[in-house]
This record gives structure tokens, C-alpha cells and sequence, in this order.
């Protein structure tokens, strides 16, 4: 493969992109850009399949900059993609990494400019006993502070935490602030999309659900059941977490039934020794997303041959 275990634990927005324009040089994938980081780099989407298709499936990594693992997975997962004898019917579209900038202050361990200054910020206010060094390889937020995964509208205005930039878990000035949550936004209204996934790290566990609308929490759930069943991760409703997310966005706003999986059990940034038992649970996981969409008469967001 492409990418693989070597790269796992520390892959690289250049080695992401490298691995991406790679696959799409094989028939029926194109690769884009369709929007950019606070600090100008391009965000790359990977579509597997045709762009007419009445069905599509979107999976992103990496809005958390610390969890870059699942940017390494992601780019796996597309390329063993090209090999699964998918669904012609099915779309998919790989965004493996949408924060670039911070996932580089991630893996480097280093802070700069604006970030020292929130660095200092977070230290007078207790908020972290860390040293810079160590701070810098947890960076959670984009380059400027914003948690991307607390700056979409469900349940934004309920959030507790920071008040201002900081590297974790500050919801942004409104939803949508940041460059990056609306690049994802608006790439999720563009296409009909029948299911999100959303990659984070830590946890090894499947969410499912967001608020009480049905029927889309049901088919969440029962999406979340498909795969747990090919990755042995146990299921947990979202009762009690905070919301902000973009997977509780999509459930919440689009009706689109949606799963977070946490592919790690131990603290991000991953180690590299848990690449291989990660890519084992992962790997049937877009076969069993097909056989799912298949099987839903419910569904009618995806008209599919069965």
C-alpha cells in the first residue's frame, strides 16, 4: 500500500497529499480542493466513484489536529477502496485531513507566534501545567484556537468552556467561524449525502446519535450496529456530550444519519503501535457501510439496486 504503517503515527499534510494525487490518477477518482486552512493551505477531498451517483458517503479525519492517525487511515481506506468492488451506485468522498496547519504544530511539538501567546494565555488561566513542547503535540484546536469539532450549530450556544482561543475546546466568536468548519459545510451541501463518518482517535468506541430526531437517530444507530459489527468497537449513544460537532450538525440539521468512530485506546496523538490492530477493525468498514445502505428501505435519501 501507499500509506502504511510507516507512516501511521506522524503523516504529513505533504504526505497525505502525495498519497492522494497517487490514487487519483486511477479511473473514476478525482481529487479537489475545496476550500482552504486560516493559514491558506488547501484542504484536499478524494471522490471515489461517479459524482452523479444517487448515492454518496463522506468520511473526514484529522478536524481535531492532535488525532492525525485517522488522516493516515483515511488515505489507507481509500486506497484499499480502489480494490473492494464497491457499489457502482456509491460515491465516496475521503476529506482525511481538515485541519492541516494545527496537525503540523501537532506532530513538530513546536509553537509560534499566535500560538505562544496562547500558550500563555492557557498557563495564567490554569488551564494547562504543560510544557510548551508537550502543549504543542496536544494542540486539539485549528491554528488560531477554535475547536473545529464545537464550532457547528448544534447545540453551540450550550457550550462551556474557554472564552477565548485556546488549544482546545473553544467553540469559536459564532458557528461557522472558522475556515475550516465552513469549508466542510459547504462540501456537505454540495452532494446528497446518505451517511457521515468522522474519524476521531481516542476512545475506541462508535457515537451514534445527537438530540431525539427520528427517524435518523434510529437508522444512526442502526448504521452504528453495521459497524461495530466489521470493527468490534462497542456503540454509545451521545446523551451527555457536548454537542458543537460536525457529526451532531449533520444529524442534527441534514437528517443524514451519521456515526464518530474513535479508532485508539490510548491517548492522542496515537502511537505507532497501535496503527496495525486499528487498521484490522477498520479495513471492511466501507463494505459494510454498502451492505447497510442497501438493506435500508427506510433510507430514501439513497435509492440503491439491491
Amino acid at each position: 500500500m501507499t500509506v502504511f504503517f510507516r507512516d501511521a503515527a506522524h503523516i504529513s499534510y505533504e504526505k497525505v497529499l502525495e498519497a492522494l494525487e497517487h490514487l487519483s490518477a486511477h479511473p473514476g477518482t478525482a481529487l479537489e480542493f475545496p476550500g482552504k486552512s486560516e493559514e491558506g493551505r488547501p484542504i484536499p477531498a478524494l471522490c471515489l466513484g461517479d459524482r452523479k451517483a444517487p448515492c454518496h458517503v463522506l468520511l473526514q479525519g484529522a478536524i481535531h489536529a492532535r488525532e492525525h492517525m485517522t488522516a493516515w487511515l483515511l488515505a489507507a481506506m481509500a486506497e484499499r477502496a480502489q480494490d473492494q468492488n464497491l457499489p457502482r451506485d456509491i460515491c465516496w468522498h475521503f476529506l482525511p485531513m481538515m485541519n492541516p496547519d494545527a496537525v503540523e504544530i501537532s506532530q513538530r511539538g513546536l509553537l509560534s507566534g499566535r500560538r505562544e501567546e496562547i500558550y500563555r494565555q492557557d498557563l495564567a488561566a490554569g488551564r494547562t501545567g504543560e510544557e510548551p513542547e508537550r502543549y504543542a503535540h496536544r494542540w486539539k484546536a485549528n491554528a488560531l484556537g477554535t475547536d473545529l469539532n464545537r464550532n457547528f450549530p448544534a447545540g453551540w450556544e450550550l457550550l462551556e468552556g474557554p472564552g477565548v482561543p485556546s488549544s482546545e475546546n473553544f467553540r469559536g466568536e459564532a458557528p461557522f467561524s472558522a475556515a475550516e468548519a465552513r469549508t466542510l459545510r459547504d462540501y456537505t451541501l454540495r452532494y446528497p449525502f446518505a451517511v457521515t463518518v468522522s474519524y476521531h482517535a481516542s476512545g475506541s468506541v462508535i457515537y451514534y446519535e445527537y438530540g431525539k430526531k427520528q427517524p435518523v437517530n434510529r437508522l444512526s444507530r442502526s448504521l452504528g450496529e453495521a459497524v461495530a459489527a466489521v470493527t468490534g468497537y462497542p456503540m454509545e449513544g451521545s446523551a451527555g456530550l457536548a454537542g458543537g460537532g460536525y457529526k451532531d450538525w449533520a444529524v442534527d440539521s441534514l437528517g443524514i444519519p451519521s456515526l464518530t468512530i474513535e479508532i485508539g485506546r490510548g491517548e492522542a496523538p496515537l502511537r505507532a503501535e497501535e496503527a496495525r490492530d486499528i487498521w484490522e477493525r477498520n479495513r471492511e468498514v466501507l463494505p459494510a457501510i454498502a451492505a447497510w445502505l442497501q438493506e435500508r428501505e427506510e433510507n430514501q435519501l439513497c435509492p440503491l439496486k439491491k
